[in-house]
């Protein structure tokens, strides 16, 4: 039986990358992004070394709650396990702040907020599913992330915006919810036996990738850059997929990776109480949106 995948983010970058080593892994990948045509076009170029390929486009916008809660919708109507869920999809803005579809900061509600409803949607579905789980895309940039700033205001509705400040942020949330994740579900699996065996909950780096998020945020800057320090997504993805699909491993708690090795996040996001405030906060903003 093949392992049903969910990707985030998978029309480019790492995310296009990582769909042909799971294709490659005998997994039925769902590449959930915005862009149908972008989508399509990974698809064939995947099938031109894997006619067999099986591969799926559906129709997410991290950016509108709205249709994470569809897409989550239509994938458990359809009553298919769900054996792993990629956190793929990111996004860096320049210093003019951008909101979602709800009015979020556009940062903080793609990179944080649309996968924070995402991933709980379909959290009881990864429950049900023997072994599956959670991959979390974070970057080495989260430790430069202000977790005061984060929880205090979001939505960068004071002072000056800043779009490295917003995504060094919206990493460092992307931490913060793995570990506050794997809590509530050792919180859950304590209280209830409704579930085949434990999701495993992880927190993946890439390292420098030259990816079209890497020529955003450092412009020409990324050609001489990037030509002695960058990898290509076709290798950065490796690791990605090897930890999404390692079935046979499950991970105790919460752990981070930063390219192949298992290391520590930022101390700020190992405080439980950081953890506690994230997880209340982003629920009382999504409320509407979990009531499926």
């Amino acid at each position: 039986m093949k392992r049903i995948v969910i990707l985030t983010g998978a029309s480019d970058g790492i995310g296009k990358a990582a769909v042909h080593h799971l294709v490659k892994a005998n997994c039925h990948v769902i590449l959930a992004c915005r862009s149908k045509e972008k989508a399509e076009l990974v698809i064939q170029q995947v099938r031109e070394n894997y006619k067999d390929a099986s591969m799926e486009f559906a129709k997410l916008d991290l950016a509108d709650l709205e249709s994470v809660s569809q897409f989550s919708k239509n994938f458990l109507q359809r009553n298919i396990p769900l054996h792993s869920l990629i956190c793929n999809a990111g996004v860096w803005t320049d210093n003019q702040r951008k909101t979602t579809v709800q009015g979020w900061e556009l940062t903080y509600g793609t990179n944080h907020l649309g996968h924070f409803v995402l991933v709980n949607l379909l959290l009881n579905k990864l429950r049900e599913t023997l072994s599956s789980r959670v991959l979390i895309v974070s970057s080495g940039l989260h430790p430069k992330g202000n977790v005061k700033q984060l929880l205090k205001d979001p939505n960068y509705e004071s002072g000056k915006f800043s779009g490295k400040t917003a995504y060094c942020n919206s990493k460092l949330a992307n931490v913060l919810f793995g570990y506050g994740l794997a809590n509530r579900l050792a919180e859950m699996n304590g209280q209830s036996s409704n579930s085949n065996g434990k999701v495993s909950v992880m927190v993946w780096e890439p390292g420098v990738v030259r990816t079209s998020l890497f020529d955003e945020a450092f412009g020409f800057l990324a050609y001489p850059i990037g030509a002695l320090f960058f990898q290509k997504p076709e290798k950065a993805s490796e690791p990605e997929v090897h930890y999404a699909i390692d079935f046979e491993h499950p991970v105790e708690g919460m752990k981070y990776f930063a390219q192949w090795k298992e290391t520590e996040s930022c101390t700020d996001s190992y405080n439980k109480t950081y953890q506690d405030e994230l997880w209340n906060m982003s629920l009382e903003q999504t409320r509407k949106y979990l009531d499926m």
